[in-house]
């Protein structure tokens, strides 16, 4: 088979599978008991595994198989859907754009899998409780706590003069090929200029890259802070550190609980099968297809004047009421031609709940995105060059306007910030809304800046 042949039919399909991945996800972590999501992620995965098995993509089809082990337990209800296996199922999705991508370029070989992969491994095993971190969570989210022989250890080598507790912050650079002999390095580093008591993930797990760019060392040291970070920044790849100082009283007590066994119920099927779906009425056209047939209808409008000037001293009621037929019908196929251009605006906003929840995740602040006119339709063209706009400008509503849980609690708002994107259509434009219930832009501030950077000599408003 002629694997070019079919790979653009592939990579469409690919798109609408992860399309459907992401927006289910994010229901899901909404709605962890809905069975029928489950469904139709698994549904999702099993068939893009399939896919890129036929298609001979060994890296995507081992990271679904691995993903579907998962949600087969999930449906099972052998492990419980919370938000972290949910976040690691949202890893497992950007890694499959990333192959996807990897794909399209010919680079699948060069990704890197074997991490993400093993995660699920253990996850859908039952051997690990605690899930490793996922992309998009922070140094706060990283935690060092130590179990009480830790603590022991610690304490005796504080006992030696001017030993002090650092807590030592590493992230790697994110282009990093080689991140396991990276931290080793910096693990040995730190080594040699104190004792190392633990790491986040630990020693193994960073060892095998079960980790993104970030881990904690708790290290406990005669050497200044400013001596630990220099020589950790040196090492090659390293893109950042922070050392803190640490007191062990502050830290609480890392506490394991025991496992408790998991009762497994019969799986069991529910009475009334689905309705078996209609076979889909659309087919998928390339848009260069589609600008040479406006060029073809341009033209044949252009050539329907022609003859209607040539016709003119000819001119008979038969023949008028063919010319006015042909432009009737130019006319329409022109319109026809420019709606099959366009396409819903939901097929760029549906990407945007999942940014809004990793940036509230990052940001430690809590808001939904409200999308209204998503049925709205704009030009395949122009969908594609707003996409990145939009995303810059929600980014800011999160970053700038809406407040944290406790601030917004102390004046009287609702701890959850609500961000709403509207679409409508204006004549023959469509006018994009963006607003946010946060706290607003501070004029005083903007201004204050702009005078600062030479923008303008003294602001030009007054409240």
């Amino acid at each position: 088979m002629e694997i070019s042949q079919y790979l653009s039919v592939f990579m469409d399909e690919c798109a609408e599978h992860l399309q459907t991945l992401n927006q289910s996800l994010l229901e899901l972590e909404n709605d962890p008991e809905n069975a029928e999501l489950l469904n139709t992620i698994f549904r999702a995965a099993h068939t893009l595994k399939g896919a890129s098995m036929t298609m001979g993509f060994n890296k995507m089809a081992a990271l679904t198989s691995a993903m579907e082990d998962v949600l087969s337990a999930l449906r099972k209800k052998e492990i419980p859907v919370t938000s972290e296996v949910v976040s690691l199922l949202f890893e497992c999705l950007d890694l499959l754009e990333v192959l996807a991508q990897g794909i399209g370029s010919g680079r699948e070989e060069d990704i890197e899998i074997a991490g993400v992969v093993q995660q699920l491994k253990r996850l859908s095993s039952g051997e690990e409780a605690t899930l490793l971190p996922v992309v998009g969570e922070k140094r706060r989210e990283l935690q060092l706590r130590y179990t009480p022989q830790e603590r022991e250890a610690i304490a005796a080598a504080l006992a030696e003069e001017g030993a002090t507790l650092w807590h030592v912050s590493v992230t790697l650079k994110s282009d990093c090929l080689l991140k396991g002999a990276r931290a080793f390095m910096v693990l040995r580093e730190l080594g040699r200029l104190g004792e190392v008591i633990k790491s986040v993930p630990d020693a193994k797990e960073l060892e095998d890259e079960q980790f993104q760019d970030l881990f904690l060392v708790g290290l406990v040291s005669r050497e200044p802070r400013e001596r630990i970070a220099q020589l950790i920044g040196d090492i090659i790849d390293v893109a950042h550190v922070v050392v803190e100082r640490a007191e062990l009283e502050a830290i609480p007590p890392e506490r394991r609980a025991p496992r408790e066994p998991v009762v497994v119920p019969e799986p069991g099927v529910k009475p009334g099968a689905p309705p078996v779906l209609p076979a889909g009425q659309t087919v998928r056209v390339d848009i260069r297809k589609l600008d040479d047939l406006m060029n073809l209808v341009g033209e044949l409008v252009i050539n329907r004047a022609r003859l209607e000037q040539l016709c003119a001293p000819y001119r008979t009621r038969d023949l008028e009421e063919l010319l006015e037929q042909v432009g009737r019908l130019t006319l329409e196929l022109q319109n026809r031609v420019l709606k099959a251009r366009m396409v819903p605006g939901a097929n760029v906003f549906r990407r945007f709940p999942r940014l809004v929840r990793d940036l509230c995740r990052e940001m430690g602040k809590e808001a939904v995105l409200v999308i209204r006119g998503a049925e709205t339709e704009l030009d395949r063209t122009v969908i594609d060059e707003i996409g990145d706009p939009l995303m810059h400008i929600l980014r800011n509503c999160l970053d700038h306007g809406i407040e944290s849980p406790a601030e917004r609690q102390a004046k009287g708002k609702p701890p959850t910030g609500t961000i709403t994107l509207e679409a409508r259509q204006d004549g023959n434009n469509v006018v994009i809304v963006i607003a946010d219930d946060g706290q607003g832009v501070d004029l005083e501030r903007v201004a204050a800046k702009a005078v600062e950077m030479n923008i303008v000599t003294r602001p030009r408003w007054t409240r």
